[in-house]
């Protein structure tokens, strides 16, 4: 299965690779991608769909100071949280 990291503002992939596809392929892609850029002073962002947010995996973007997948402020996950609307009050 292939594996790309891409630069959001110009769209243009920045690193890649190939993984056997095992149920946790992407995210240990995206730790081993990833590490290669986040050893430096600035914070950086990484966007990734849903499935990214995973406590093991967002725990480890922390660790490499990543502001990783899914998170908001106060550190509730989405799909963890609840829906994402709340009801207008009556």
């Amino acid at each position: 299965m292939g594996h790309t990291l891409m630069e959001n503002r110009n769209r243009l992939i920045v690193d890649g690779c190939v993984t056997e596809a095992d149920g946790h392929a992407e995210r240990t892609a995206a730790l081993a991608i990833i590490e290669n850029r986040a050893d430096r002073p600035d914070r950086i962002t990484l966007g990734a769909d849903k499935g990214y947010d995973a406590e093991d995996f967002v725990d480890e973007l922390r660790s490499m100071n990543v502001t990783s997948p899914g998170t908001r402020p106060g550190g509730a996950r989405p799909s963890t949280a609840g829906p994402l609307a709340t009801p207008a009050p009556a």
